[in-house]
């Protein structure tokens, strides 16, 4: 090889600083590090796992619930929706159909009687479900206690269910809640069935 080399290569070779090791199997690449895995990457560390690639913003934090709904609430499951009623039962389990049923009354404007405030009435319209997810999120932060102006603008909790019907979802939600929560898991894998 030094034959083929002229003088001033070997001595521009001899100054350059030394190549890293090379992989025994020879793929060219710099040795493992120990315990494993993919060196690093040219200038630091890798990423934990989730973050957001090298060079990248991180992204918006995860959803910590359902979507709330942008436009006018006007059914009785829009109203189920968001309450977030599964959650509600689940950190509630002291109450009952009545008791449940009564609270999301009340916090959609209706009164501990059965009978609605006719004052308490919704102020959204159809324009309000093209609002960005942070408008939305604001304003049901502004109205964790004045959800009936969540509802369709101008109506009451009274226009769109009743009580007796919300008492009837609860009794069906709360069934499949318990069922939810109280079914054995299943056994992993190859248990088998137990012994005879």
């Amino acid at each position: 090889m030094k034959d083929m080399i002229g003088g001033s290569d070997m001595k521009r070779l001899s100054q350059m600083p030394p190549m890293p090791p090379m992989d025994p199997m020879g793929g060219g690449m710099p040795p493992m590090p120990p315990g494993g895995g993919m060196p690093p990457p040219p200038g630091g560390e890798m990423p934990p796992m989730g973050a957001a690639p090298m060079g990248m913003p991180p992204g918006p934090p995860p959803p910590t619930g359902p979507p709330p709904i942008a436009g006018p609430i006007d059914s009785i499951g829009e109203i189920v929706y968001d309450a977030n009623l599964d959650k509600y039962i689940a950190e509630h389990t002291d109450e009952d159909e009545n008791e449940i049923a009564l609270s999301i009354w009340e916090d959609y404007g209706g009164n501990q009687d059965g009978t609605v405030d006719p004052d308490k009435k919704g102020r959204r319209s159809d324009a309000d479900a093209n609002r960005p997810p942070e408008a939305v999120q604001q304003e049901i932060k502004d109205t964790a206690d004045r959800k009936w102006e969540r509802l369709e603008d101008g109506k009451t909790v009274a226009d769109i269910t009743s009580l007796e019907e919300l008492i009837g979802i609860m009794k069906t939600m709360i069934f499949g809640t318990v069922k939810k929560y109280s079914t054995p898991p299943a056994p992993p894998p190859g248990a088998g069935a137990p012994p005879m």
